[in-house]
């Protein structure tokens, strides 16, 4: 199980016992303050909405929620003293508003989150879209910054699937976290891959946890504007339509060479 190994890296551990299960089975029967486990990794079903119940505890006024953010809410609830909890996640969980958008500033708030790992869109059988790996952590081992990397482009083409290069993010993530001493290690991979951002940079980016939005940032810090040119934030130059019908004038036609 990839997302296993890799959370071995972000948060050393020695493994002594490990029950395969349906942790959610549990949480609805835990009270308040009762804890069950050090570690979980989990592969929620991505996507799926599940009508809210009360047996749930969810306190937020919705009839639906998705299981991501029910892994989210009720798993970092049901860590012991420095525990753990690892999930794959759909991209736009990562930056979707609502519910999920308020889950998000709270674990951020209280510095849960430890690390973010993009990973290659078309990984999984049967499903196109793009996924990332995120690993939070109990409320009384806070992280004062958070691991961002952007694994996507780390991948062997296998057929029509794309296959994580396991060693190779390891590999990385090793020596960003120890400073190993390896002379044949390309330390540029690091800075390429990988950065540690403050909670406080996150929440003055509204809490987004997409990697490549930091790693962009970095990018942009070394790109040399022409003289004469402005470098514009795409949000400053395209409108988000929701289904609503515009009128033709309102649509700009820009050419290549503008």
């Amino acid at each position: 199980f990839e997302p296993g190994r890799l959370s071995k890296v972000v948060i050393p551990h020695q493994f002594h016992y490990y029950v395969l299960s349906d942790c959610t089975k549990s949480w609805a029967d835990n009270k308040e303050g009762v804890k069950s486990f050090d570690t979980i990794v989990s592969f929620p079903p991505l996507g799926l909405m599940v009508p809210v119940t009360k047996e749930m505890g969810i306190k937020w006024p919705v009839k639906m929620i998705s299981l991501e953010d029910y892994f989210l809410c009720k798993g970092c609830d049901s860590l012991n003293p420095g525990g753990h909890l690892i999930g794959v996640m759909l991209n736009n969980v990562l930056f979707r508003e609502g519910s999920t958008g308020k889950q998000r500033e709270r674990l951020v708030r209280e510095k849960r989150v430890k690390a973010v790992i993009q990973l290659p869109s078309n990984m999984l059988y049967n499903i196109g879209a793009s996924v990332s790996l995120m690993v939070l952590s109990d409320k009384t081992n806070p992280n004062e910054e958070i691991l961002f990397m952007d694994a996507s482009t780390l991948f062997v083409k296998d057929k029509r699937r794309n296959v994580l290069q396991v060693e190779e993010v390891l590999n990385i993530l090793l020596h960003h976290y120890y400073a190993l001493p390896d002379e044949q290690f390309d330390a540029g991979l690091i800075a390429k891959y990988t950065i540690s951002v403050p909670v406080a940079d996150v929440i003055a980016k509204e809490y987004s946890l997409s990697p490549s939005r930091y790693l962009m940032d970095e990018l942009e810090d070394s790109i040399q504007i022409p003289e004469g040119y402005e470098a514009l934030p795409l949000q400053d130059l395209v409108t988000i339509n929701n289904g609503s019908p515009i009128s033709i004038n309102a649509i700009r036609t820009i050419r290549g060479r503008d």
